[in-house]
């Protein structure tokens, strides 16, 4: 079973996806992904408070769910526990987590350079 599915049980979040070897993808959505018009279902605000969160947890994902993740033989089975660990415990503020300030501005910077955990 995708990895992605069993943290969002875990956490109260509904998480669909899928991969094929060393390549895969999610969304936050209730239903399954089997299109372009079923990944427009999903909550898209989620995955930009996903994508700003996860940096403070020392993990990096590109920025947006329609892009593929792709792991590689430099991440280890620590960076893949590390990785998943840091989703767990992120996914359960993720409604409370505000990447931006009054003014609508996004509170830091986050850079994608020189990037080795960034899977699950």
């Amino acid at each position: 079973m995708f990895k992605a599915f069993i943290i969002g049980k875990k956490t109260g979040r509904s998480i669909r996806g899928g991969y094929i070897r060393g390549m895969f993808g999610f969304f936050f959505t209730e239903g399954p992904v089997y299109n372009l018009a079923d990944a427009r279902k999903s909550y898209t605000t989620k995955f930009v408070r996903f994508f700003q969160g996860m940096p403070r947890e020392g993990v990096c994902f590109g920025p947006s769910q329609f892009e593929a993740v792709f792991t590689s033989l430099a991440h280890t089975a620590e960076d893949i526990q590390k990785t998943i660990a840091a989703a767990e415990k992120f996914l359960p503020h993720i409604q409370s987590f505000c990447p931006y300030d009054e003014q609508g501005t996004v509170l830091g910077q986050v850079h994608l350079l020189r990037i080795r955990i960034s899977v699950t």
